[in-house]
């Protein structure tokens, strides 16, 4: 493992109330040439949404976890990997939200994901989100210096919300802000 590349970070709730009934943790490792992120997210059932089944969807519409990444090769790009909680992601790299691509299908298997539902009571949904990012496909060399930042939305969730680690200086929901990414280790 890289040398103090471990670090937790708390998801705290923008832009409105509703993410106060959701609370998210994020475990970040660098390991053996891969990025590990490890998101335990507890939910009200009324933000738990589960709808979309396949690589490549609107993940972000349904109860998901996201990381943004700025590129180590080339900074004015970054890379999203938005991943709902039946274990599907959109990835997509570009330089603003507008002419972003999509990954391959064989960029799609380089990711390695899994979800897991802990517990589904009648009032809360307890679930975990594991994504490992090969290093070499965002090009960091020194994960120390890797800048992102994390979030957790439900836009079509009936309590729709939005949560992020970091700030973002924006009037409305929008990730898109590479502005707002400081350094995750």
């Amino acid at each position: 493992m890289y040398k103090d590349c471990v670090k937790f970070h708390t998801l705290l709730p923008r832009w409105s109330e509703e993410a106060l009934n959701c609370h998210v943790r994020v475990l970040c490792q660098a390991h053996d040439d891969v990025l590990n992120f490890t998101f335990e997210v507890e939910e009200s059932k009324a933000c738990f949404r589960l709808e979309h089944d396949h690589d490549g969807a609107e993940c972000w519409e349904d109860s998901c976890v996201e990381v943004f990444l700025q590129s180590c090769i080339d900074p004015s790009v970054y890379f999203n990997f938005e991943c709902n909680a039946g274990g599907y992601i959109l990835a997509e790299m570009g330089q603003s939200r507008a002419g972003r691509r999509r990954f391959t299908p064989a960029e799609y298997a380089k990711l390695q994901r899994k979800a897991t539902i802990l517990a589904n009571t009648a009032h809360d949904v307890r679930w975990q989100f594991c994504l490992s990012v090969p290093m070499s496909m965002i090009g960091v060399t020194q994960p120390k210096n890797l800048r992102g930042n994390l979030y957790k939305c439900a836009s079509k969730a009936k309590c729709v919300h939005y949560m992020s680690a970091f700030e973002v200086a924006s009037e409305r929901p929008d990730f898109h802000r590479p502005e707002s990414f400081q350094l995750l280790f």
